[in-house]
């Protein structure tokens, strides 16, 4: 059974200002959790019910698995339909390296779901080099959730827009807009592509100082697609 603090510290980590102070953020689930267990993220413990303890013991050292109640987990699970397993890993830091390699600029972000869901298709297309700039918090358990845990094989960079415009060894910043821009395709793979928030794309003038704009061509009736869909479109187009 868990204790009083140990239930709260756990809760905490609900928030941007417990992660923040803790360094710690959750993990829920099966496969988020082995996926991030595999990645370089630290696991500080991993929570499991009953039904889930030989699975847990095969993904991660028995001296960091803790068997506990179902009540306990109903209480420290951030889903309302906990899957019986709860990790706590440490937040990995990363410092903005001297010359930074292509990637993706996540600007205003302010969706969990499409914030995981890019974060994954960059995994998944080769982009590990993940900038975010103002947003969401990355490491809030619902783009965690979203990420299916592929936010550990990222190096996620956490900076301000000025930093980035004014860095002297990046690559050519393009911002993916829903019209206007050049067809996005391979040859431009050596940028960090710059996808903006979901109503109202990047203001102005970020834009203004971004190197080119990119657009997906859409012959369909729709006007544009959700962050998520176009930004991971056009992560595979450049891939």
């Amino acid at each position: 059974m868990l204790t009083h603090n140990a239930i709260k510290s756990i809760r905490a980590l609900r928030t941007a200002k417990g992660r923040s102070q803790a360094k710690q953020f959750i993990g829920e689930g099966l496969r988020a959790c082995s996926t991030l267990i595999e990645s370089t993220c630290q696991l500080n413990r991993l929570y499991v019910t009953q039904e889930q303890h030989d699975l847990a013991i095969k993904i991660a050292h028995a001296k960091y698995v803790t068997l506990v109640s179902h009540a306990d987990m109903d209480k420290i699970a951030v889903s309302t339909t906990p899957s019986g397993m709860l990790g706590v890993f440490s937040i990995p830091s990363h410092a903005l390296p001297e010359k930074i390699k292509p990637g993706l600029v996540l600007c205003n972000i302010s969706d969990p779901g499409n914030m995981g869901t890019l974060i994954r298709s960059s995994i998944a297309f080769g982009h590990p080099e993940i900038i975010i700039i103002d947003g969401v918090d990355v490491w809030s358990p619902k783009v965690v959730q979203a990420s299916a845990g592929t936010i550990g094989h990222a190096r996620v960079y956490d900076i301000s827009w000025k930093q980035l415009a004014s860095h002297s060894q990046r690559p050519p910043l393009a911002a993916l807009v829903p019209r206007g821009g050049a067809p996005i395709s391979a040859k431009h793979r050596d940028t960090l592509l710059v996808v903006g928030s979901e109503a109202h794309g990047l203001p102005e003038i970020w834009l203004e100082q971004c190197d080119l704009q990119l657009t997906l061509p859409m012959p369909g009736k729709a006007e544009s697609l959700n962050a998520a869909i176009a930004g991971s479109i056009a992560l595979y187009l450049i891939s």
